[in-house]
């Protein structure tokens, strides 16, 4: 690939110079870009982001761009016709209806039946031919404690820093309807919220079986999505740019707050990003190598994007598409395009045999052709143009600017890249841009922010987690960049060790330091009651799982997820009582109608008149406040109430 014509052997002090100016420009865009400023500064911070791009080098060598022709290899019929009737057989177990000759079996077997049909399509296709990898020592001692590193932070204290549920209600559900309806089929969708195939849910219920039912048991998994996304990651970046900033980029991905907290909590989101990187990751190593069984195994990891949420499944096909398209990769883009349609193909044979929408999520909350329609009215005018351009460009200031307007996952009050590492971003983007086959995190993150372009809401960090990897990559080849323009050797060895530690520790204090105090306020505020799920979990820890759970407050609580919740804290009782009343419109009848035997009452704090009510007719034991971190203001009292004989 071409470099920017700063060469290695230039002046020390005209490198010196330019990593001054250049610097000083992305210093200056990141400081116009911060949260808060005002449109004419997101402009100027825009122009000096343009100039300091031109400013940028490297001497990075990333993967030369290649149009050659893949190595050919046979196809093994026999395991490729096993695994194709293997999936087969999955897509009518999920299409059929139990009590008939195809009713499907416990959906453990149908997994382990599509998992053969994955594997045997695989090998049929070559995939399993050629795997090696090698790294030297060293190298591989400073990915296994990245590894470690990434696996610690995503851990540490996983059932109590987010005590409460962030969509994960939906993934609950899933894994009830498992436990309730084990037929149930491996391709459904068991959300109308969240279409995505059952395979995810499947392994989450495995977890759960693994570690219990409890926050830990069901966030497990997605801390392995995150852990393994590191490792992707760092396969992928190796390829393109090397050793080096393979490990950068595994540094920044293992501490990046956005992605360490969507791998915290239970989303199937992770998984469309360690596949997506993984398929991407074979294809840069096919344009190298050239092996037929590399695009296999882009291709099988492509298909597997389809089977969780709706982003990933839109995403990395067309972001694999346009990018061999760039490279001019035809033969290997069509080899790679075979494996997806057979791994992917029995997704969207289930979706029509059960008549589901191929993209239900973008019809639930996107935005349709009637407001481009709208826009463009009266014709293409300026206006329209204009506004046009404003919702596509839009999306890009989540990555420098926009706080994450849906307080309820993410929240915070910075961009999806801290503020103080915009100049690093921007300084990435210009050494990806430096030759055709290094410029695939560039249009990764493009091709995210355009989905979300599409999307009623374009601020929702939640639908950014597929790019998460790109932005990461894009970082790391910032870091690589400032320090190759003024040092070189030893001196910039150690350089990039420091700043990639410095850029970690920085995420890591941020995120546990200012991140979850403010997310954990602002995720409580959005709820007009206090912290129902806090006291599901009080009562899972102290009292009988028999016992009825009555919330009080106004406006009442959400009864159904509390409900789910304890039903799943409790996976012998089928039956979990759990209701909750408006405080403000408490009558007899109602207290009259409640459950018999004892009660736990959890009393908001504005409700506490209802003590005196229910201490008419109930001994009323001392209150009992949360042990664990919750304002007053959201905490419920709890009472354990004995009616009088």
């Amino acid at each position: 690939m071409t470099s920017i014509p700063v060469s290695s052997d230039a002046a020390p002090w005209l490198r010196r110079m330019v990593f001054v100016i250049a610097f000083q420009a992305l210093a200056a865009a990141a400081f116009f870009l911060r949260p808060g400023s005002d449109a004419l500064l997101i402009g100027a911070g825009c122009a000096v982001l343009a100039a300091a791009l031109l400013a940028l080098a490297a001497r990075s060598a990333p993967v030369s761009d290649s149009a050659s022709e893949p190595s050919r290899s046979r196809i093994r019929r026999r395991p490729l016709i096993a695994g194709m009737l293997a999936l087969l057989i999955v897509v009518l177990w999920s299409a059929a209806q139990s009590g008939t000759p195809l009713a499907p079996p416990p959906v453990g077997v149908q997994f382990m039946v599509w998992l053969a049909g994955v594997v045997l399509i695989a090998a049929g296709l070559g995939g399993f031919s050629g795997l090696r990898l090698m790294i030297s020592r060293v190298e591989a001692a400073a990915l296994i404690a990245i590894v470690l590193y990434a696996l610690i932070v995503r851990s540490v204290e996983l059932d109590t820093l987010v005590r409460g549920l962030i969509d994960e209600t939906i993934y609950i559900n899933g894994i009830l309807r498992l436990w309730d309806r084990p037929d149930t089929g491996l391709l459904t969708s068991l959300s109308m919220i969240a279409p995505t195939t059952a395979v995810y849910t499947t392994v989450n219920a495995a977890a759960v079986e693994l570690f219990g039912a409890n926050f830990i048991g069901l966030r497990a998994l997605n801390v392995l999505l995150g852990v393994l996304g590191v490792i992707a990651l760092y396969a992928l970046a190796r390829t393109l740019y090397g050793g080096r900033a393979a490990l950068i980029a595994a540094v920044m991905l293992a501490s990046f707050p956005p992605h360490l907290h969507f791998t915290r909590i239970a989303m199937p989101q992770p998984a469309d990003a360690l596949f997506g990187t993984l398929a991407l990751a074979c294809a840069a190593r096919a344009l190298k190598t050239r092996h037929a069984s590399d695009w296999a195994r882009a291709g099988v990891f492509l298909g597997l994007t389809s089977y969780f949420y709706e982003g990933g499944r839109l995403l990395f096909p067309a972001l694999m598409l346009v990018w061999l398209i760039v490279l001019r990769c035809f033969d290997g883009l069509r080899r790679v395009l075979i494996a997806f349609a057979l791994i992917a193909a029995p997704v969207y044979l289930a979706m029509l045999l059960t008549g589901t929408p191929f993209a239900r999520r973008m019809e639930d909350v996107g935005l349709g052709v009637g407001w481009w329609e709208g826009v463009f009215a009266l014709g293409v005018t300026p206006d329209a143009l204009l506004t046009a351009l404003y919702r596509l460009a839009e999306p890009l200031l989540v990555y420098v600017h926009q706080p994450d307007i849906t307080t309820e996952f993410y929240g915070g009050d910075q961009p999806m890249v801290l503020t103080v590492f915009v100049p690093l971003l921007i300084a990435g983007v210009g050494a990806a841009l430096r030759g055709r086959a290094g410029v695939l995190p560039v249009l990764w993150a493009l091709g995210g922010a355009l989905g979300n372009a599409l999307l009623i809401v374009t601020a929702a960090h939640q639908r950014y987690v597929a790019v998460h990897p790109a932005v990461a990559l894009l970082l790391a080849l910032g870091v690589c960049a400032l320090i190759d323009l003024v040092l070189s050797g030893r001196a910039a060895r150690i350089a990039l060790i420091a700043a990639a530690l410095m850029v970690a520790a920085v995420h890591t204090g941020y995120y546990f330091g200012a991140h979850l105090p403010l997310f954990n306020a602002q995720f409580r505020d959005a709820k007009l009651y206090p912290d129902g799920v806090d006291g599901v979990l009080r009562a899972a820890e102290s009292l009988p799982p028999d016992m009825p759970l009555i919330f009080l407050s106004t406006p009442p609580d959400n009864a159904f997820v509390l409900r789910r919740l304890r039903r799943f804290l409790h996976p012998e009782r089928r039956e979990a009582v759990v209701i909750a009343l408006d405080a403000a419109a408490l009558t007899p009848d109602a207290i009259a109608a409640l459950p018999s035997g004892d009660l736990a009452l959890f009393i908001a704090p504005d409700s506490l008149h209802t003590i005196a009510i229910f201490g008419q007719l109930f001994n009323l034991q001392p209150p009992r406040m949360s042990p664990y971190d919750i304002p007053e203001s959201k905490m419920y009292t709890l009472f354990v109430a004995r009616r009088v004989e």
